[in-house]
Order: structure tokens, then C-alpha cells, then sequence
């Protein structure tokens, strides 16, 4: 799965997130993206109401909303540069990297909540409890509270990849 601080580029799929347009001449420009929009909190949850966006390329200005099991689809794509973006109240904003839509592609995204702010600024990472740690080193995060579930990014408990 791709994390919000990841900003990996999506994978292609061979198997079509749609059935191929009955016109033979159609299926050299119509792709598709879809997937699914879960929670990086545990346990992973799917997130209905994220609109996704198309933000760059021939496509740019498409979107679709996730529906209740996280799952979306835009359809009758063509080929070209894409990066998409992904949002929802309540969790920090997910943005690809560029790349090349050639194919049908799928997209597996993992939104963070909005981390709180206080007197100390945004917060730095989540806990295993469900709170919330300010701390600025792993080995300072969570210590009483069941461990370091995931850092916030970008901040100085962040590690891509997550």
C-alpha cells in the first residue's frame, strides 16, 4: 500500500478495473484508475466520502468520491502525465508523484487523520493507545503509551515507506 508520506507512483495493473469498452477502437485511449482509500490507523479501516482528483495532464479536472467500502474508479481515461490527489476532512491531504497513465491503474492509498496542534506545536507522531506524542525522537515517542504506531510527515518521527 502507498502512504501519505510516501508519494510512491501508482502501480499498473494488467487486469482492467473495469470491463474494456466494446469498441475495439476506444480501447487504445479509455483506461481506468481505481482502488481503495483506507486509514493508516488500526485496524485499517476503509474511508467513504475522499474525493479523488486528477490534477495534472490530459485527464486533469477528473475525479470520483470513495463509497463506503473505500473503493472508487474513474473511467474513459486516456494516455498521458497524471498525478493524483487525494483528500478527505480529517486527514492529511495524499498526493502521487508524477506519472504515466498507459494502462488501466490501481491505487492503493493510505490516509493519515490531521494530527491535533497545542502550545507545542502539530504533533509529531500517533501511539499504539490512540494518543498523540509530541516527542522529536523515536526513542521519546510513546513510551508509556503502548509504543509508536506512526510518525507524523512530514516531522522528525516520519519514515517513508510506512
Amino acid at each position: 500500500a502507498m502512504a501519505a508520506c510516501d508519494g510512491s507512483v501508482p502501480q499498473s495493473v494488467s487486469s482492467p478495473t473495469a470491463p474494456a469498452p466494446a469498441s475495439p477502437s476506444a480501447t487504445d485511449t479509455a483506461f481506468a484508475v481505481g482502488g481503495m482509500i483506507q486509514s493508516i490507523e488500526k485496524p485499517t479501516r476503509a474511508v467513504s466520502g475522499a474525493l479523488i482528483q486528477i490534477v495534472q495532464g490530459p485527464n486533469a479536472g477528473r475525479s470520483a468520491t470513495s463509497d463506503d467500502t473505500g473503493s472508487f474508479v474513474i473511467f474513459g481515461l486516456t494516455s498521458g502525465p497524471a498525478k493524483l490527489q487525494v483528500s478527505k476532512n480529517g486527514y492529511l491531504a495524499w498526493t502521487s508523484k508524477d506519472f504515466v497513465l498507459q494502462g488501466d491503474t490501481k491505487l492503493a492509498v493510505e490516509l493519515y487523520p490531521t494530527p491535533p496542534t497545542n502550545g507545542s506545536g502539530t504533533a509529531t507522531g500517533r501511539c499504539n493507545d490512540g494518543s498523540w506524542t509530541w516527542a522529536t525522537s523515536v526513542g521519546a515517542a510513546c513510551v508509556n503509551n503502548g509504543g509508536l504506531a506512526y510518525g507524523v510527515c512530514p516531522g522528525p518521527l516520519c519514515k517513508s515507506g510506512l
